[in-house]
């Protein structure tokens, strides 16, 4: 029982990690779309997922795409949460910072919903099987539907904590992955669990079980110094899986936590990446 109760506390400091002062992730939303973002809603069993889309990829068929973190996912010590909609969305900050031509911001399963939108949403999704085959299905369809209108497009993927997860493994799954960047992103999430004493995430896929296709794309991951949610152990973790042949670029930013301060820096940051500077000098 104390390592059930010890995983459920803090599960609930890490969803609540997101709380931090300023606009609503809802009022982001409202901002995105003013700066020329397309709010999309795509509907799939068991849940709906919230896109943003900004700009054209008919010239240079190339896609940054930004998949948020887990968000809210409980709401007391022994409770989840009714709304996984994150207080502070990081990735969508990230988002908006981004200067190239096409960019797609990607919610998670039933984020920014109105109450009556989220009675079809199993809250395994935020939970158990937040980084399961159906979830990593359902962006594949998106950027499918995407990528369609526009053959021989690429898709660079940039993913926020637990969105960092499905980034890495909606790498794993299609050819057009051209690279992949994580920030402070749960790529093992085995190992986390362990770290912090809580239940296995058995309805959830695991980075590392693909280390022979991931070993093939470029990557760039950050981590905090004053991470204390996802440790740069988790990231160890994962990197001894993809092995030697592998080569990812990894930065440790020591003043960084987990959720503070990585959209103040991000054209810089994601511009010492040269797969995604260059990716980035095309479509401008």
């Amino acid at each position: 029982m104390r390592v059930i109760f010890a995983g459920v506390v803090t599960l609930f400091v890490l969803s609540g990690c997101a709380g931090i002062p300023g606009m609503s992730a809802r009022d982001e939303l409202s901002r995105a779309e003013q700066q020329g973002f397309v709010r999309k809603q795509h509907r799939f069993s068991g849940f709906d997922v919230v896109t943003l889309h900004r700009g054209s990829h008919n010239v240079s068929r190339s896609l940054v795409v930004y998949i948020e973190g887990d968000g809210r996912a409980w709401i007391s010590r022994k409770r989840l949460s009714a709304d996984p909609t994150p207080r502070n969305p990081v990735a969508l900050k990230l988002a908006l910072k981004d200067r190239s031509s096409a960019v797609l911001y990607i919610g998670r399963p039933c984020q920014y919903l109105r109450p009556s939108e989220r009675t079809r949403c199993d809250a395994r999704y935020w939970s158990s099987h937040r980084y399961g085959r159906t979830v990593v299905n359902a962006i594949n369809r998106v950027l499918d539907r995407i990528a369609r209108e526009i053959p021989g497009t690429r898709v660079g993927l940039v993913g926020y904590s637990g969105g960092g997860t499905l980034a890495a493994l909606v790498a794993a799954t299609r050819k057009d992955a051209a690279w992949l960047v994580t920030v402070a992103a749960n790529l093992d999430h085995q190992a986390w669990t362990r770290e912090h004493g809580l239940t296995p995430l058995h309805g959830s896929l695991n980075p590392p079980d693909f280390a022979v296709t991931l070993g093939a794309v470029p990557q760039l991951h950050f981590v905090g110094g004053r991470d204390r949610i996802v440790s740069v152990r988790v990231l160890q973790s994962y990197l001894a899986a993809l092995g030697s042949p592998a080569k990812p670029m990894t930065e440790t930013i020591k003043d960084f936590d987990h959720a503070c301060c990585w959209q103040d820096l991000w054209p810089n940051l994601i511009g010492r990446f040269p797969p995604a500077r260059k990716f980035s000098s095309e479509i401008d």
